[in-house]
């Protein structure tokens, strides 16, 4: 498989915003997710990342399984207060809840706490949709592709709160502001 262009782009995904606020740096700094929206970028195949998206309707349903619930597939949308900030959750529960799901490529272990870079995102979720709480589900499979050992963290807006309105949202919106959009 060979690099693909991705145009310059016309807002900022959830998944990106740790990157946006600097809290991802292993992955994708700020300026280098600027210069990817003003100017597009060459995305080059990533296994971890397929991965992950080949997996995560089974993790979907494997989640409903064990809580005895129906997750909603979501709708895309953007923040009222900022067009530009948008993206769309794994999955809707109830009238109250999400779920955010990570399956990981060559991990033994499922995540035992939650890092600051998804985070970020589930606290993106929690305020774009408007829930109470999430759950942050991180699974490890074995060699058949089956879900082999899982985690479910709650994560509840209350936690995420002061956080999210004193700091990472005022400067999403500072960040939003200081990009040249071509579209």
């Amino acid at each position: 498989m060979e690099k693909t262009f991705v145009k310059p782009k016309g807002n900022i995904g959830v998944s990106q915003f740790a990157a946006a606020l600097g809290l991802s740096d292993k992955f994708l700094t700020a300026d280098q997710l600027k210069d990817q929206i003003e100017n597009g970028y060459y995305r080059e195949p990533n296994a971890a990342t397929d991965f992950g998206h080949c997996k995560e309707e089974s993790a979907r349903k494997y989640y409903e399984k064990i809580k005895k619930c129906q997750v909603v597939k979501a709708r895309y949308k953007s923040f009222d207060q900022c067009s530009r900030l948008m993206g769309i959750c794994d999955g809707l529960i109830g009238e109250n809840g999400g779920l955010e799901i990570k399956c990981h490529y060559n991990y033994t272990y499922p995540l035992q706490n939650v890092p600051i870079y998804y985070l970020v995102q589930v606290a993106g979720y929690l305020y774009l949709y408007n829930r109470d709480w999430f759950d942050f589900m991180s699974c490890c499979f074995d060699e058949k592709g089956e879900i082999k050992s899982y985690n479910i963290i709650r994560i509840s807006k209350d936690e995420v709160k002061d956080q999210w309105e004193e700091n990472w949202f005022p400067k999403l919106i500072q960040y939003t502001n200081s990009i040249n959009w071509k579209i």
